[in-house]
């Protein structure tokens, strides 16, 4: 044993301890206490802070045995978290003193706790100065570290260090729990510090030519490898799916391997002939020689689509069978063939086993042929990857559990993993759901799916490592409150309120399927819509959309009113993170509420009676505008939360495309916004019926005024009851005197008492008749009063249209000769006065000798009338 540059030697710790004068205690209230212990994820089983001391961060000596990794990383945090710095530091005379200690007589009794290689006493003492960590195996002490280190960064370390004057015993209710894929690999230390211990990922594997079977891993899951057990990880490569020979060049290879006979899937080998264990025995050495490396998966068959596997001849076959035993037991005899030559390479490998869609009839009698070394992880693209509310496990995996089998769980933790269907999911309520199933029914490992990035589903996943470790520890409130103290939140119980409102939203929305379904399965949901086939609320099955986990109108109605207080409250909140995640959901729900109503509204084929056209439009808007809202809040909550490109292009393509289908479906007036369909009065048109006679404005002679018998006497198609002159056809209802009859009908139109036949004017009132130049016309309706006396005029009072008559009195005299002369330009001159175009007689472009040629032959003189035709 030898001292380390931590501080002094775990032989010397009492010796260092009692060199200092004892730091003062300071105690805590009950209160203060639960405040403090919030910072600490996951939870630890049992734990009370009774006091707390202060002491400068240079006088805090660690102290442990070197050699073990784990303890050393230990220290480096618990330093890191004290000072800012992993560096060590001499203390040589420390105020206070951290142990590490890995076994001794206080940590035999954690031989009694489940998973005890991971259980860990935390003891306090402050008369003497120091905290003790201590555990069974170095995971114990890594993680009675992390709660220590926790509890120190949440009394914002400085100079000063806060140390908590505590009593722990911890252990996990999972032994496994971590994640598979994703981008977890770039994530170790932030998975560490949830205490997360397990990772796998797809290695590339294939077959270049008889027993030459390689792997590799891409270069970022190669950091699992790599740096994975500095941080407390077991990282597991894995085989992928078996139903991939032919594209791994399988075949190509061993062409014996194909399977054949009738409807035999392209992808499946024949599992009968020894070299398929040579293929699978491969790919399990290579992967077990990658670096450090422990233990490999192998991915069973996902899925043969109904098509037949493991036959090795032609014969006919049955449909669907194997023709010489169970497919699936077969092939799981191929990978425990390979796992056993693998073994005579690497005698101390262990092996896990994935199950997949094709399986599931046999999992069971799988599980039963299983060594008891092997973990059998559960796997179903239907069944775990899903957020229904309905259990998981099934009976057989419970039973093998609760046997000491050791048995694992691969799920979603995100919203949905089909088609690249991204949505934010914040939801306690859920994870906290699937992790009480899991513990409950002594599965052992969780290998959580958090498509398509770890930080999209930050809630989620840390959810999930506090439950997987302490099933029953935190109510979901509990846990939103300590996620928004660890986040730094200025108002965490306003995050808790926020977290009850939007968590079960989100969760009935997203168990529903919605609105991932609508890009598989049976038809959309507009064409449901129209055909009358929706389904009832609380409809599940393999395919639960659009509302299988809502079960009630109550049920529906409520989560509207929750969605609505969670965007309010997520404004208050004032993290753009969590206000788009709200207005997403509320889309989501608020669309399923119109969709609802719809549903009350369309009848098979389309038809909407015409007393429900107005709701119908309301709630065809509502859908649309909410999917609408949803879209644009997508693409803002992904900018809170992604470090690389967006992922977002079949999101915000499925949502456009969801408006566009219920469009096509319904929408037979998309110009209008006022109409989904003709109705009565045609696109554009509404069916209003303002006067209430039961016949549409449309369609009515007389809108304003009931008129139920459309009596239309002089057939202008102005119903009687409003035309002002019903019994003579006046369909513009000019009323010039707006006393109520049309002038059609009226026999004094200017209501000056001069009768039409005798008025001069008579649409003007004129009651003296006053006719100044005596042609008919009254002066105030003369629109050429000083006509010469005898000339003919038209209605206006103005003489016909004689040439060179410019002053428009009847006659061609000097003074029209006047206007004449001043407009003459000469030969080929354009005229450019707007004025004097009438004296362009002949018609050309110019005034010239022609057109003073023409005004000679039509010159009169005066008071004598011209003649009309003077010009030719």
């Amino acid at each position: 044993m030898q001292g380390t540059a931590f501080g002094c030697v775990l032989l010397s710790c009492l010796a260092c301890a009692i060199t200092a004068e004892a730091a003062t205690t300071t105690p805590l209230s009950q209160d203060e206490s639960t405040e403090w212990i919030r910072y600490t994820v996951p939870l630890p089983k049992e734990i009370e802070i009774t006091g707390e001391v202060v002491v400068p961060g240079d006088d805090v000596a660690i102290v442990f045995e070197a050699g073990e990794l784990l303890v050393e990383r230990a220290a480096a945090e618990l330093r890191e978290a004290i000072s800012g710095s992993p560096d060590p530091i001499e203390v040589p005379d420390p105020q206070w003193t951290i142990n590490l200690q890995v076994g001794g007589a206080q940590a035999a009794a954690l031989q009694a706790y489940p998973n005890a290689d991971q259980a860990c006493l935390i003891l306090s003492d402050s008369v003497q100065g120091t905290l003790d960590l201590i555990a069974l195996a170095p995971h114990g002490v890594y993680y009675a570290s992390k709660t220590v280190q926790q509890l120190i960064k949440g009394r914002n370390p400085g100079a000063q260090v806060t140390i908590p004057i505590v009593t722990a015993t911890d252990w996990p209710d999972m032994a496994d729990r971590g994640l598979w894929g994703v981008d977890a690999s770039y994530h170790l230390r932030w998975l560490s510090d949830r205490k997360m211990d397990y990772m796998e990922q797809i290695a590339s594997v294939y077959c270049e030519g008889v027993d030459q079977m390689t792997c590799s891993m891409a270069s970022y899951k190669q950091i699992m490898l790599d740096d994975g057990p500095a941080y407390g990880f077991n990282p597991v490569p894995a085989v992928p799916h078996l139903n991939s020979m032919a594209s791994k060049g399988v075949f190509d290879a061993y062409p014996d391997l194909y399977a054949r006979g009738n409807n035999a899937d392209p992808e499946a080998a024949c599992y009968l002939r020894p070299q398929i264990f040579d293929v699978v025995g491969g790919w399990i050495k290579c992967c077990a020689g990658m670096n450090n490396v422990t233990e490999v998966a192998v991915w069973m068959t996902e899925n043969l689509h109904q098509n037949t596997g493991c036959e090795c001849d032609d014969a006919p076959l049955p449909p669907y069978g194997c023709r010489y035993g169970n497919r699936d037991l077969l092939e799981l005899q191929a990978i425990l063939n390979g796992y056993e030559q693998a073994k005579l390479q690497y005698p101390n490998l262990r092996l896990r086993i994935l199950s997949g869609n094709e399986t599931e009839a046999s999992n069971s009698q799988i599980l039963a042929a299983l060594p008891d070394d092997i973990t059998f992880t559960y796997y179903h693209s239907l069944y775990t990857y899903h957020a229904r509310e309905t259990n998981m496990i099934p009976s057989y995996l419970k039973t093998a559990g609760e046997s000491g089998q050791l048995t694992g769980i691969c799920p979603s933790l995100s919203a949905s993993v089909i088609a690249d269907i991204i949505s934010p999911f914040s939801g306690a309520q859920f994870i906290r759901y699937r992790m009480n199933e899991y513990a409950s029914k002594s599965v052992s490992a969780l290998m959580g799916y958090p498509i398509p990035r770890v930080f999209y589903y930050e809630l989620n996943v840390e959810a999930a490592a506090d439950w997987s470790w302490n099933a029953t520890g935190r109510t979901a409130r509990e846990f939103a409150l300590s996620f928004a103290v660890r986040r730094g939140l200025s108002d965490p119980e306003m995050f808790a309120d926020w977290s009850d409102a939007h968590g079960p939203v989100a969760w009935d929305v997203y168990g529903s399927a919605w609105p991932v379904d609508e890009m598989r399965g049976s038809d959309n949901v507009p064409v449901d819509l129209v055909n009358g086939t929706l389904p009832p609320l609380g409809t599940t099955g393999v395919y639960p959309k659009p509302w299988g986990d809502i079960k009630t109108e109550q049920q529906l109605n409520d989560d509207v009113a929750a969605a609505a207080q969670a965007v309010t409250m997520a404004s208050q909140i004032g993290v753009s993170q969590f206000l788009q995640e709200s207005l997403v959901v509320q889309g989501y729900i608020n669309s399923l509420k119109a969709l609802y109503e719809l549903k009350q509204r369309v009848q098979p084929g389309g038809v909407i009676d015409p007393q429900d056209h107005e709701e119908a439009n309301q709630y065809f808007n509502m859908y649309v505008n909410s999917l609408a809202q949803a879209r644009s809040a997508v693409v803002a909550w992904e900018d809170t939360v992604r470090s690389g490109s967006s992922l977002m292009g079949a999101t915000t393509a499925l949502l456009i495309s969801m408006i566009n289908e219920m469009t096509d479906a319904i929408d037979d007036c998309p110009n209008d916004d006022n109409k989904l369909m003709p109705g009565i009065c045609g696109c554009g048109v509404p069916d209003t019926d303002t006067d209430d006679d039961g016949t549409a404005d449309c369609n009515d002679n007389c809108p304003l005024v009931a008129n139920p018998d459309q009596l239309d006497t002089d057939g202008d198609g102005l119903g009687d009851a409003c035309d002002n002159c019903p019994a003579v056809a006046n369909p513009d209802q000019l009323d010039t005197d707006g006393d109520g009859l049309g002038d059609v009908c009226d026999p004094d139109d200017d209501d000056d008492g001069v009768p039409d036949g005798e008025d001069n004017c008579p649409i003007s009132p004129n009651t003296d008749q006053a006719d100044s130049d005596g042609d008919g016309v009254g002066d105030v309706c003369d629109a050429c009063p000083g006509t010469i006396p005898g000339i003919a005029v038209d209605a206006s009072g103005c003489p016909l249209v004689v040439v060179a008559d410019f002053d428009r009195d009847g006659d061609v005299d000097q003074e029209d000769f006047g206007h004449f002369q001043r407009c003459l330009t000469g030969p080929a001159i354009p005229i450019t006065d707007p004025d004097c175009l009438d004296a362009n007689l002949d018609g050309d472009s110019d005034v010239d000798q022609d057109d003073c040629a023409i005004f000679q032959g039509c010159m009169s003189g005066a008071n004598v009338p011209a003649d009309p035709a003077c010009a030719g």
